[in-house]
């Protein structure tokens, strides 16, 4: 039997992932202070503005390597390098045929399929290798790596156990169970097992690799420097390890260490963009910012959209004394990552500093699109309408920052708005009618006393508020949507329609927006409106499930089953876990008579949401109507379909068809009372319920 070795290159790769973020400084004039961290500075006496503060500038951490997540397999030598995977499917399987006892051919066969991603055979032959060769722990350890790409980590770990109990010093097994330990949360045992995997083979780098990370998050911090040194002498060219060591320096503060570890890493891999913004990051820590400001200009020029890198070469050319250079890097990290918080916040600070106060309320603001419970942006919006002089808004944006940090009292919030979340709304319109006194041009105020007045069901007030704030502000998407909401539910179609097709456009490519608007005119019986609706939302996204969902109910309500059928499956195709497609699914099934189908989707809806009505009274109908076709299994059909509809009922009990379908069963179980009483509640509930009366006249007259 050839020996069969781990392939150095199911050893080599590893992603990327974002640590946490970290602190730089920025020297700027403000008025309130913040710490580093952004915890609250204490206010100079009295709450007067303070001058002469230091605020600081947010940059991102250094980037760590992850661990690596998949199992690696043995014999990946048996495959040819000159040969594709096809070609040796081909011959092994005519060997297979020649010689189908031979494990050896039946094995390099399966690992053929498993590299091709055939998982199933790949299965079927690793268990037939066993079964040929039941001593063959390679086919255990690679059945074990299908097992655990499924996340069938249970069965994994029994075939790896399985092959450490025959074969001890089996060292990919032991790997593996680390690897699969770790994505359990299962710490521990993971480090137990890669240590295993170290002590059986100590030139093992990447066992050593997963260890020192293991030990890192265990803040075992000697022992992971350790291991990571350990991972670096078994594979000196081992850039991931020496990039994670070097983090691990430069969290200790042990720069010199980092700087040094980061340069052992970009000689081996130059091209990679991470650890150059790693060593920009040691620089700056270590104050030698002319070599920040180079490492993070390389970074960029490898990656030309790393937002990141921009970021802190902004807040290291701010230090420099090099303003517009400094705007300019902000402001491309903007541009790259509209969301990137800490480097809007950052331009928005540099603009306060120099007195772009306009600039600096523009960009502030932005951070509120992305993250609207940002205090500080709120807090700088208010100093820089401060210093252009408008007391007013300078409250306005101050009073929201002690909203989200109630203990700065001297930022002055919008308590009208704390108090809507804290479900206080009496004290919630007081706040904001007083607000809007101080400022009646104020749009945000305005909308959330709309929201006041919904929750107090006030709808004419709230809908006339948001009259008032989208004439204030016409871009304000929130109060748009709010306003078409409430009018719908008026049942005022007109302007919920009107109030539909303005956010449209200001947000054309929203899709959802499609959706809405078709809505609207499917309730009002357009049907033709809304289906262009819809048909336009499925061009903007082509995979949307909910688009196809309604296509499928305007096929259904223009009783076009098959179209409605096909859609609804196209729509369970993209989105499984869409119970309304799965409901409708089934109705439509019902309506086409295709009882069997219909019953099991429906059934599988109501696992999945079970105080859904819809499914348990199809259900009933449809036992039901099995009852009727049947002598031998007509009693159990009918106390399924008794059951289903006595959920209905429960779940909606003013539902008057299903307890007009209750009664039905009830009288076909000769339980006459019963029936009675159910067409009675059904007659209370719709009198004019079809064929209801000669329901009850069918029955026997009650004594």
């Amino acid at each position: 039997m050839v020996d069969r070795m781990t392939g150095r290159s199911e050893l080599g790769r590893w992603g990327r992932t974002c640590a946490g973020r970290i602190v730089l400084a920025l020297s700027c004039v403000v008025w309130v202070p913040v710490a580093l961290a952004r915890q609250p500075a204490a206010a100079p006496d009295g709450g007067a503005p303070a001058a002469g503060e230091a605020k600081s500038s947010a940059a991102s951490s250094a980037e760590s390597k992850k661990l690596r997540e998949d199992a690696v397999l043995r014999g990946t030598d048996r495959l040819s390098q000159d040969a594709s995977l096809n070609e040796v499917i081909r011959e092994y399987t005519v060997l297979a045929r020649e010689n189908p006892t031979d494990p050896e051919i039946v094995f390099t066969l399966a690992l053929a399929y498993h590299s091709k991603g055939d998982t199933k055979k790949a299965a079927e032959l690793y268990q037939k290798t066993i079964q040929l060769s039941p001593e063959d722990a390679d086919a255990r350890l690679n059945l074990g790596a299908l097992l655990q790409k499924e996340g069938r980590f249970d069965e994994a770990i029994q075939r790896y156990k399985e092959v450490i109990t025959s074969h001890r010093d089996m060292v990919e097994a032991y790997f593996n169970l680390g690897v699969i330990y770790t994505r359990m949360g299962k710490l521990g045992l993971a480090i137990a097992a890669y240590k295993n995997a170290t002590e059986i083979s100590p030139k093992f780098a990447l066992a050593h690799f997963q260890l020192a990370e293991l030990y890192r998050k265990d803040l075992d911090f000697a022992r992971a420097e350790e291991t990571y040194l350990r991972a670096v002498a078994a594979e000196p060219k081992f850039a991931d390890a020496l990039n994670n060591l070097g983090n691990l320096y430069y969290d200790q503060g042990r720069l010199d260490k980092a700087v040094e570890r980061y340069r052992q890493a970009i000689a081996i891999n130059p091209h990679d963009a991470e650890l150059r913004y790693n060593l920009g990051l040691a620089h700056y820590r270590a104050n030698q910012l002319e070599d920040a400001v180079a490492a993070y200009r390389q970074a960029i020029e490898l990656d030309a959209g790393y937002a990141e890198a921009y970021n802190n070469l902004g807040v290291v050319l701010g230090q420099l004394g090099k303003h517009e250079e400094m705007l300019q890097a902000y402001e491309k990290a903007c541009q790259l990552d509209p969301r990137y918080v800490e480097a809007r916040f950052n331009l928005g600070l540099a603009y306060l500093n120099g007195k772009r106060y306009d600039e600096a309320i523009r960009v502030l603001n932005e951070i509120l699109l992305v993250d609207k419970d940002f205090a500080d942006a709120y807090a700088y919006i208010g100093e820089a309408w401060y210093r252009k002089g408008n007391v007013v808004q300078a409250a306005r944006n101050l009073k929201r920052a002690v909203q989200l940090k109630p203990g700065k009292a001297e930022f002055q919030a919008k308590m009208g708005v704390v108090f809507i979340d804290e479900g206080d709304l009496e004290a919630a319109e007081k706040s904001l009618k007083q607000s809007l006194a101080v400022a009646p041009e104020d749009p945000v105020a305005r909308l959330h006393l709309a929201r006041t007045y919904q929750k107090t069901g006030k709808l004419d007030e709230a809908i006339e508020e948001l009259r008032q704030a989208v004439r204030l502000d016409p871009k304000m998407f929130e109060a748009h949507s709010l306003l078409a909401q409430l009018s719908r539910e008026k049942g005022d179609f007109e302007t919920a329609v009107n109030q539909v097709k303005i956010m449209r456009e200001l947000e054309p490519q929203k899709p959802e927006l499609r959706l809405w608007l078709g809505d609207l005119y499917r309730e009002r019986g357009l049907l033709d409106l809304a289906g262009a609706e819809y048909e336009e939302a499925l061009k903007m996204d082509d995979k949307s499930a909910q688009a196809i969902l309604r296509l499928g109910q305007l096929a259904d309500a223009r009783s076009n089953l098959d179209e409605a059928v096909r859609r609804f499956q196209r729509a369970l195709e993209l989105d499984a876990k869409l119970v309304e497609a799965r409901i409708e699914l089934g109705v439509a099934l019902y309506n086409r008579r295709d009882e069997d189908r219909a019953q099991a989707e429906l059934a599988r809806a109501a696992r999945e949401r079970p105080k859904e009505v819809k499914p348990h009274f199809y259900l009933g109908r449809i036992y039901f109507a099995k009852a009727a076709k049947t002598t031998s299994r007509k009693a159990q059909f009918l106390k399924q379909a008794a059951a289903e509809f006595e959920e209905t009922v429960k779940l909606k009990p003013d539902f008057a068809p299903a307890h007009q379908a209750l009664g039905k069963v009830f009288e076909q179980l000769g339980q006459v009372d019963k029936a009675r009483e159910a067409y009675l509640k059904a007659k209370g509930l719709s009198p004019d319920l079809a064929g209801l009366q000669e329901d009850l006249d069918r029955l026997p007259k009650a004594p």
